[in-house]
């Protein structure tokens, strides 16, 4: 899945990681390393659900654990997301358009 909308990692414990953390030093000895913390975050985990709002196609997806990824599609105009899902012989994409609109190819 590629992004380009803000994003988040949710936990029981609230909001664990954000796209705008990475790099970040918030009081620590070192910058925040994104890709070190997501993957901390949801290594291992099977998605469980992933949802759309049909109106705004803000992204879920909930893992299992009670981890969840959201995304945040903040444009009237811009793509802001895509994503490309596997079948046994078809790659089906879908992006998310500004707007809030789906397009599939």
């Amino acid at each position: 899945m590629s992004v380009s909308v803000p994003w988040r990692i949710v936990t029981a414990n609230g909001i664990e990681f954000a796209d705008t953390d990475d790099g970040q030093l918030f009081g620590l000895p070192g910058p925040v390393d994104g890709q070190e913390k997501s993957n901390t975050l949801l290594d291992g985990r099977r998605v469980a659900s992933f949802d759309v709002d049909v109106k705004t196609a803000d992204v879920r997806i909930d893992f299992e654990g009670g981890v969840r990824v959201e995304l945040f599609n903040n444009s009237s105009g811009y793509e802001g997301w895509t994503a490309q899902f596997q079948t046994e012989d078809k790659t089906t994409s879908v992006v998310g358009l500004g707007g809030g609109d789906l397009a599939f190819f």
